[in-house]
This record gives structure tokens, sequence and C-alpha cells, in this order.
């Protein structure tokens, strides 16, 4: 078969695109990615000093909308496709650092080129953020699963129920532990509130109910509980063979540990054969609890910014004078106090401070888990509580032992 000079020119640009590395997986460097990408310009009135110049153009323009796409996800491409168009694609030089022709050639009434581009992208990240959307990652709710399994012949296995050294994960909480973390859900630690646990009459039952996880997720500053049972069993088999089939069923619930409320659930059957009926069993939780995990992260993530966005609460310190004291209540309300997202010190006077706290609960909550605290070299005193705001007063040891003194006058005099 014949083969023109413009089918070589095609040829040659895409072993040069598939060759260069940068057209995959761009460099890093101080901010700056090197992408390569093509251009295509068509040659009018046979002017082709204009058309590679148009065709540069279009290779460099490219190179943003590659940068771009790195940068964000098809969805929001999509959602804020005419800012990014207005803001970005039509003023694509402003990105490119630098660029340089790798190949170029001229193929029938168009000219092509490839360019390998330095693109500004801390420049970009900039222009993105401008036109409404934040690259910062989302912060994703911490977990608590509660999802109990009976395989085939088997006892059903409730980690907090037993009472083994370290609590063991079944198969299908593995499986839904494997998929959120993908996610970047943050998953609770369990075996340090096992102690919590064991003592409560409420989870050495075999039905847990809901309340009682929901408030032991709660306790522990997980906004999300999870609480489901996966149950494995035999169905008929292929006849006239020892191949076995077990079906997997798996119920889950997801509630939000604030409200009480259900926020995702589902019900998922998956089946499977095998010589081996422990294996097929394995294999169908496995397969059920996939499609669980895939249908509850899907119905959380339409409610993310709801279970995630913390109350901001103002506290009113009154005291900060001694400095000491007030640094130490700042770094125990960042490490001590559950639930705590963030604080902000957003005004300091003489004596007094405001303080900013993210905090997915009520002031009122948070003046009770502070009173909570004991505190070694001072003492605080909570005042004017309501659901967004509260006054502290930091008390030095001098100030309770007056304190003292006047309570045991008091209850003298009485």
């Amino acid at each position: 078969m014949f083969t023109t000079k413009y089918q070589i020119c095609i040829i040659w640009i895409v072993i040069m695109v598939l060759w260069t590395p940068e057209y995959v997986s761009a460099k890093k460097d101080s901010g700056n990615k090197s992408i390569a990408s093509i251009g295509t310009a068509f040659i009018v009135e046979e002017d082709v000093g204009k058309a590679r110049e148009d065709a540069v153009k279009d290779a460099l323009s490219s190179a943003v909308e590659i940068a771009v796409s790195q940068l964000l996800t098809d969805d929001l491409i999509e959602t804020h496709f005419q800012n990014i168009s207005d803001q970005i694609y039509n003023s694509t030089q402003k990105f490119i650092k630098g660029y340089k022709v790798i190949v170029e050639c001229q193929s029938g009434e168009f000219y092509r080129v490839m360019v390998r581009s330095t693109v500004a992208m801390d420049t970009l990240k900039v222009n993105v953020n401008s036109v409404g959307i934040s690259l910062s990652p989302k912060k994703m709710p911490h977990i608590l699963f509660f999802i109990s399994e009976q395989s085939i012949e088997n006892y059903p296995y409730l980690w907090w129920k037993y009472q083994p050294d370290v609590p063991q994960s079944v198969l299908s909480e593995k499986t839904f532990q494997k998929a959120m973390n993908q996610e970047h859900y943050q998953i609770v630690d369990r075996n340090k509130l096992t102690p919590q646990i064991w003592g409560d009459p409420a989870f050495q039952s075999g039905d847990l109910s809901d309340a009682a996880a929901i408030a032991i997720a709660k306790q522990n500053g997980a906004e999300i509980a999870i609480v489901g049972h996966t149950e494995a069993h035999l169905t008929p088999g292929i006849m006239g063979t020892n191949v076995s089939s077990v079906e997997a069923i798996i119920r889950v619930k997801a509630f939000h540990s604030e409200t009480g409320k259900i926020i995702a659930e589902t019900m998922q059957v998956s089946r499977a054969v095998s010589a081996d009926k422990t294996v097929g069993a394995e294999e169908a939780i496995i397969q059920a609890s996939q499609f669980a995990a895939d249908d509850i992260i899907k119905q959380l993530s339409k409610q993310i910014d709801n279970v995630t966005a913390p109350s901001k609460i103002d506290m009113f310190v009154t005291g900060t004078s001694q400095l000491g004291n007030f640094v130490a209540l700042r770094r125990i309300l960042s490490n001590d106090v559950q639930g705590i997202v963030a604080i902000r010190l957003k005004e300091m006077k003489s004596n007094q401070a405001r303080i900013e706290i993210d905090f997915p609960e009520s002031a009122k909550v948070l003046a009770q888990r502070l009173m909570l605290i004991r505190f070694d070299s001072f003492g605080i005193q909570i005042s004017d509580v309501t659901d967004s705001q509260l006054n502290l007063t930091i008390l030095s040891k001098e100030d309770m032992s007056r304190m003292n003194q006047i309570q045991e006058q008091s209850i003298d005099s009485e």
C-alpha cells in the first residue's frame, strides 16, 4: 500500500506523542508543568507560515486545557464551563511560560505541530480559584463501623460483643473500609473504644440497637455510624457435580450521628460457585459488600457538605494576660477536646481574646466537654453559654484558692 508523506507526518507525530513522557505524566518544577500537545491549523491561500503560527497557538491552548483537566474533574469542568472558558481558555497565553516545537509537518490543507509547553500551574490554580472552584481537598467525615457477619454454618461475628485482644474485622467490613479509604473517608480506630463498649450492656446483646451505635459514634468523634449485617448461605448447586453455590446478602444503614437520621441505606445480593463452599462464601460476601459500599458512597457523596460542615462557635476568653495559661488553653482546645475541627484567634485585646472554633455541635456541648477536662496549672470558669457562643475566664491558682475560700465561708455561714 502506498504511503504518502502526509501519512508519514501523522505517524511521526503519533510516535512522538507516545514517546514523550510529559504527555502522560507532566514534570513538576517549582509550580510549573511540562506538557506535550498537538496543534492544527488550516492553510489559507498557501500561507504556510501563518498556518504554522496558528497551529502553535492551537497547541498552546491545548496544553492549558490538558493542565485544567489534570486539576479538575470532568464534573467540575462541566459545571463551571462558562466561567472556565471566559477566564482561562480565552487567555491561555498568560499561563504559558515557554514552549518548544518538537515536530511539525504539512498534511494536505492542514499544518500540524507538536509542542512541549511549560505551563505556570500556580498561576492557573489562582485563576481556577477566582472562578469559584476550590482546589482544597474536601474534609471527609469520620466513620465507625458496626457490621456483623454470619458465614456458612458459623455463628454471627460481632466485634463489639466478643472480646479478643484486638477486635477483628470481618470480610464485609474490610471491603467497606477499603472502598471508603479510597474515597478518603476517615475510619475511627475502634481499638481505642472497646473498653467503653465492653462495659456497656447495650453492646452485649446480639441485636445491637441503632441508637447505641449512633451514641458511641458521636461520643468518639465519628460523624457517621454504619450499621449492617452480612449473611451467606448455601443455595442449590450444579446438579451432578461437587460445586457449591453460595448466596450472600448484606443490609447496611448509614446514620448521621449528630441528628440520628438515616442518610444512606442499601441491600445487595451476590452469588458465587466454587468446589470449596468456604471460598465461595468469601467471594459472595466480598462481592455483595463491594456493591453495598459503592452504593453507600454514592448516596453519601450527595450529603457530605451537610455531614461534615461544623458549626462556628465564638469563645470570648478573659484572663489572657496570663499568657502561659492562655497558650496552654489553646493547646488543649486543639489536642484534647473531642470534636473540635479547628480553632482561630480572631481578636486579641488587653486581657481578652475572641477565638473562633469549628465544632460539629453546640457551644453548650463544648462547655460540657471543657468542664470534664482537668487543667493542672490553672482553672476555668464558663458563663453565658448559648448555642453558638460562650464566655470563658482563665483562673490562676490564686484565683481558684480565693474562690474556694469564699465557697467554704458561705457553707459555714449557712
